[in-house]
């Protein structure tokens, strides 16, 4: 039998509440996406050839004013920002750039999403 969407939520639950709850989420999934308080870029680089290190300088750039995070295990700084040597290093973020290899992604969304709290991810791969 084919899971719901509602099929992990209590009994006590009306659809309409359901429904509620799931738009509740997909605001707050939206919010990290559009508006998030923290970044991290994952393969940040301070070559601004690679996607990484255009990701970097374009949001150094463009003025965010929240918390940026980098992983890059070969480069102490990055930028001008201490870059982490692993994602097990991070706080939590409320979302995640990419720029790695498409092997490694599975397991770096994986890592933020379960240990960092991250919900909203944009891939470049």
């Amino acid at each position: 039998m084919a899971e719901s969407k509602h099929d992990n939520y209590p009994e006590k639950y009306s659809p309409k509440s359901l429904n509620l709850i799931t738009l509740i989420k997909t605001d707050m999934i939206n919010q990290q996406l559009l508006n998030p308080a923290s970044i991290v870029v994952v393969g940040g680089s301070n070559n601004l050839r690679k996607p990484g290190g255009r990701i970097v300088q374009n949001i150094l750039n463009g003025g965010f004013a929240g918390r940026l995070f980098v992983v890059n295990p070969k480069d102490e700084v990055v930028q001008g920002i201490r870059s982490h040597q692993n994602i097990a290093d991070l706080p939590g973020v409320d979302l995640a750039v990419l720029a790695i290899s498409a092997r490694q992604c599975v397991e770096a969304v994986r890592m933020l999403a379960e240990q960092k709290g991250t919900r909203a991810f944009i891939i470049l791969s």
